[in-house]
């Protein structure tokens, strides 16, 4: 079991789609007595063959200099600040980053429709309020995952009536979904779209299935985040986590994406199919998603397990590029409060 941050051997831009990315402005470094955004941002629109995917701003982990009382109060703030701002960068003829808070504007999209299949496959969507709600993934894997080739019929059941659509992509990122349950030909995936630890069924055919043997375990009592391997634990490794107001939401996920990060964030960020429980729309994004991410420059607070952020999950860059590098797009995450 390796504990600590990662081995130099297990190596491996601006925030946008994650809890953490809810700012066009580059992230700041975080006095321990501050709160910081980490929720993810709404998807993206669709693109062209030759484009990348664009950042994402629905993340819940921002840094900010002071506290914020309220969302409201806090985008009052940008919004007076940025003429200041950008008026100071462009007399001082600071073009790169004037350039580069263009460019993260642009690149934030509108949703796209089939972000809403939860809503439009109503009675094949189960959450864990649902009369069957998902089981939990094996403790010890492999873990099969569900690579969609588009979009999919949803069904109430197995050889159920059609209900709905599952999307083939979210924000622009191929549908990787778990499957929780196989029964006669058909599947039981897991859903990144609201409410937390959705699922739908669907047709087996036509499917890509994969496996992997490595699920991430966060434990909120103890602030640690755990990678395991066909059950054991190959690394334990200190996080900071959701504020008491704005809490890490707890139950059966999984990574959904590895976005490109920025400054503090890291090269890749794991975004994951969890949302924040009382927030809905961060900072205009339509969305407010957890994801594991960098420290944000405060890399000596992570071994504080410290409880500061608005979902998100903060460990050392090390420990997140070995996990970006380990764990593919469709591993469960359990959240959990005490193993």
């Amino acid at each position: 079991m390796r504990a600590g941050t990662a081995p130099a051997l297990a190596a491996g831009a601006a925030p946008d789609p994650l809890k953490d990315y809810h700012s066009h402005m580059p992230p700041r470094d975080v006095p321990d007595d501050t709160r910081d955004t980490d929720e993810i941002p709404p998807v993206a629109a669709p693109l062209a063959p030759t484009q990348d995917p664009p950042k994402l701003r629905h993340l819940l982990d921002e840094s900010v200099a002071d506290s914020r009382a309220t969302e409201e109060a806090a985008a009052a703030r940008r919004r007076r600040l940025l003429p200041v701002l950008l008026g100071l960068l462009v007399g001082l003829g600071a073009w790169i980053p004037v350039g580069w808070m263009a460019i993260m504007a642009a690149q934030v999209p509108e949703p796209e429709p089939a972000t809403t299949v939860v809503a439009s496959v109503a009675a094949a969507v189960q959450g864990p309020a649902a009369k069957a709600a998902a089981p939990a993934a094996e403790p010890d894997g492999p873990y099969r995952i569900a690579h969609l080739p588009g979009d999919v019929t949803a069904y109430t059941g197995p050889g159920g009536e059609a209900a709905g659509t599952v999307a083939g992509s979210w924000w622009s990122y191929p549908s990787k979904l778990p499957i929780v349950e196989e029964r006669d030909g058909y599947l039981r995936v897991r859903l990144q779209q609201r409410p937390n630890e959705a699922t739908a069924w669907i047709s087996a055919e036509g499917v890509e299935i994969t496996e992997t043997p490595y699920r991430i375990l966060i434990d909120l009592d103890t602030r640690r985040v755990k990678l395991l391997e066909l059950g054991v634990v190959v690394t334990d490794v200190p996080a900071i986590i959701g504020a008491p107001e704005t809490p890490t939401p707890t139950g059966h996920f999984f990574v959904t994406m590895l976005q490109p990060g920025g400054p503090g964030y890291g090269k890749l960020v794991l975004v994951l199919s969890a949302h924040s429980e009382v927030i809905s729309d961060w900072q205009n994004s339509g969305d407010a998603v957890s994801a594991i991410h960098g420290p944000l420059g405060d890399e000596a607070s992570v071994d504080k397990g410290g409880a500061t952020t608005n979902g998100c999950i903060r460990i050392h860059m090390a420990d997140l590029d070995f996990l970006a590098e380990t764990v593919p797009p469709g591993a469960p995450v359990d959240i959990v409060e005490g193993v």
